[in-house]
């Protein structure tokens, strides 16, 4: 079994604190506008936020880069606030249409670090439970290294955002191919066997 989270996460630092308070604001408003199901929500609104969060993710990212805080594994409260926002984002893109851009396959991206994660607390899996998430990161991957190709050395702020998150999926399929590649061929019926017994007996209790 692979740890997915810090024991303890830093603190948020006084150059980050102003990223954080903005990310708060552009939270509550994203919120207030999915609960309000009597309007219509107009794109144009969302644009708008969406720009102040991109804003934010660079700011940010310039941050985290001179205090040396820019690895993968760095996490505060800033980041799951800025997850939050990501996520709401994303299913905005979603309801409007846009599922081939890349903001709308971030909250995938979430769900599938969620399943890894299930999938690592109980131990109950075989390669074909893995080979889905599999393909899916593939799709994504592709779809991010055409964004980046499309913009040369400068990367857009979502795709900075949103390829972190894929790298960290990546690494945890990684983990979790790992566990079954350890076991022989000869094995393998076996174990997919008793990973069927084991659900079986679960589903009962």
């Amino acid at each position: 079994m692979f740890s997915t989270e810090p024991l303890r996460k830093p603190t948020i630092s006084a150059a980050e604190q102003p990223v954080l308070n903005r990310l708060v604001g552009i939270r509550n408003q994203l919120a207030a506008l999915k609960k309000d199901r009597g309007n219509y929500y107009r794109p144009n609104d969302i644009v708008g936020l969406y720009n102040d969060l991109l804003a934010q993710v660079w700011a940010l990212y310039g941050v985290r880069t001179s205090e040396h805080n820019d690895n993968d594994a760095y996490k505060n409260r800033l980041d799951a606030v800025l997850d939050e926002c990501f996520q709401l984002f994303s299913l905005f893109y979603l309801a409007l249409g846009k599922n081939k851009e890349v903001p709308a396959t971030y909250v995938q991206l979430v769900t599938i670090k969620q399943n890894f994660e299930l999938l690592n607390d109980t131990g109950i899996y075989t390669d074909d439970d893995l080979e889905p998430f599999k393909v899916r990161l593939l799709e994504i991957r592709q779809l991010i290294d055409a964004e980046v190709s499309r913009n040369g050395d400068e990367p857009k702020p979502e795709v900075l955002l949103v390829s972190r998150r894929l790298r960290q999926c990546e690494t945890e399929l990684g983990l979790l191919e790992e566990t079954t590649r350890v076991i022989s061929d000869d094995l393998m019926p076996v174990y997919e066997e008793l990973v069927h017994i084991r659900r079986r007996l679960t589903a009962l209790s």
